[in-house]
């Protein structure tokens, strides 16, 4: 079985990461974590446990259901979810941050994102800053990332980075 690298280091060193994470969040005021996959899953569980956080899991795109619901976003209480923070390896291309921005609100998580957080590379990014402000369309951005992805892929991405 292989493991990819980012997932080795969680494997690893899974209390120090996990230690990480909370002191880090701590910072934050939100209600959940939402995650995307098993690199964000992995870690998550016991984080939400630790700081007394729902959890939030937003199936990958495409990905197939074993179940007979339809949603693409697994929340017990999804209602009472007024923030949330979102959590990943790596953010590279943005892409799943965006797919994760963009299912919770077809599925009717209105609640605001409060930060993304890359445990791989120790980043937050809170909604001042520039970056967060284009995924998420706040700020001087009138629209999120995703949506302008969407109309306008970029050149370097021959798929569409969010599948409707």
């Amino acid at each position: 079985m292989s493991i990819s690298r980012y997932l080795q280091k969680a494997m690893r060193e899974p209390l120090r990461i996990i230690g990480e994470i909370t002191d880090t969040l701590k910072l934050l005021d939100f209600d959940a974590i939402a995650v995307c996959g098993t690199s964000g899953l992995i870690l998550a569980t016991p984080v939400t446990l630790a700081l007394n956080k729902q959890l939030v899991i937003v199936r990958k795109a495409g990905e197939a259901l074993h179940s007979h619901a339809e949603e693409q976003v697994e929340a017990d209480t999804i209602d009472k979810i007024q923030s949330f923070v979102i959590l990943d390896d790596l953010v590279s291309t943005g892409k799943t941050v965006c797919h994760i921005l963009k299912t919770v609100r077809e599925e009717g998580l209105w609640g605001s994102c409060m930060g993304v957080y890359a445990y791989n590379t120790r980043q937050l990014w809170k909604p001042s800053d520039e970056l967060f402000q284009q995924w998420t369309g706040t700020g001087v951005y009138d629209k999120p990332l995703w949506e302008m992805m969407e109309k306008n892929p970029p050149k370097w991405q021959s798929e569409k980075l969010i599948n409707a």
